[in-house]
């Protein structure tokens, strides 16, 4: 896989690996019916505005995407939140997801050293997702009891996460 920073040009791509991955039940947040091109469109601009965002591929074809971004007020200019990691389905337990995370982690330690920390929510009941983010060194940090519907209409917990840069430098 090759991996390289995103490009305005490629939503229309990145919305198709959205829904696919929404296809997977209690996986991402959205359901497929939930997912729009300008959403998508909007945080991409985001995330090249205020943040980073990285596609995967293989033989042109984006089956990996990674997007973190600055939430407004000034007390978060240290964050970068809403994370977001996508793997296309036919992909999974591949390793792709680590080395496209582990990217994103490495632009931020070696370059972007105003950053503290990065914040991410995972499901509580995905478990396989959570080992991964904390071998990333993601510390859970709390869980936000029935905070979700799941596809059952049934609640459920999420899990807050963070990393925080061991470059980071205080201004």
């Amino acid at each position: 896989m090759r991996i390289r920073k995103a490009q305005k040009t490629d939503a229309k791509k990145i919305f198709e690996l959205h829904l696919k991955a929404a296809e997977i039940k209690d996986g991402v947040a959205r359901m497929p019916k939930e997912i729009f091109l300008h959403d998508i469109e909007d945080f991409v601009d985001e995330a090249l505005q205020k943040g980073l965002i990285f596609v995967g591929e293989i033989d042109e074809k984006i089956i990996a995407e990674i997007h973190c971004y600055k939430n407004f007020p000034h007390c978060f200019k240290h964050c970068l939140s809403n994370t977001t990691l996508v793997v296309h389905p036919d992909f999974h337990k591949l390793g792709l997801g680590r080395k496209i995370f582990s990217h994103l982690l490495e632009e931020i330690k070696n370059h972007h050293h105003n950053i503290a920390r990065v914040e991410l929510f995972c499901r509580q009941s995905n478990s396989h997702a959570i080992k991964l983010y904390q071998s990333l060194g993601f510390e859970i940090e709390g869980i936000c009891k029935n905070r979700l519907l799941d596809s059952k209409n049934e609640l459920s917990d999420d899990t807050m996460m963070a990393w925080f840069n061991p470059e980071f430098l205080q201004k």
